[in-house]
């Protein structure tokens, strides 16, 4: 399967639109699309992990009073320990879409387990929200923080 490469932010938006109708109807077809999204997601937090150490857009290469330092890289650390935590999550999910998809009659899918894809993606969506709010937060910290001058 050929995945379109994609910002972490677009995969997140996708992801949105997944859940967005209820899968009331338990639909293989839903189930699908929901790991084909989730691909993408797979490809793009990688993506963003290496953006993070890259030179041409890393974090850390912000100008501004905390760049650089211990504070920040630990940050960037962490940010990295989250994008670590949501790849496994990802993973977790995208095998369980995946049984049952497998074991799914063509028209469907069980109710409950569609249900429970879709609590599932609910969490990792909100996990993916958080980790972008993070990684905002600290490009916007270090590039705005004022330590002074002897004012």
């Amino acid at each position: 399967m050929r995945v379109k490469k994609e910002s972490l932010s677009a995969a997140v938006t996708n992801l949105e639109r997944v859940l967005a109708p209820d899968p009331a109807s338990g639909s293989r077809a839903w189930a699908m699309r929901l790991e084909q999204v989730l691909a993408a997601i797979t490809q793009a937090v990688r993506k963003q992990d290496d953006f993070l150490d890259s030179p041409d857009g890393g974090v850390t290469e912000v100008s501004g009073g905390q760049a650089p330092s211990s504070g920040t890289d630990r940050r960037v650390h962490g940010l990295h320990d989250d994008l670590d935590a949501l790849l496994a999550e990802v993973t977790d999910l995208r095998a369980q879409v995946r049984r049952i998809v497998d074991r799914a009659p063509p028209g469907g899918t069980d109710l409950a387990e569609a249900a429970g894809l879709r609590r599932h993606a609910g969490a990792l969506l909100a996990a993916l929200n958080r980790y972008e709010q993070e990684e905002a937060r600290l490009i916007l910290e270090t590039a705005t923080t004022d330590i002074g001058a002897g004012d």
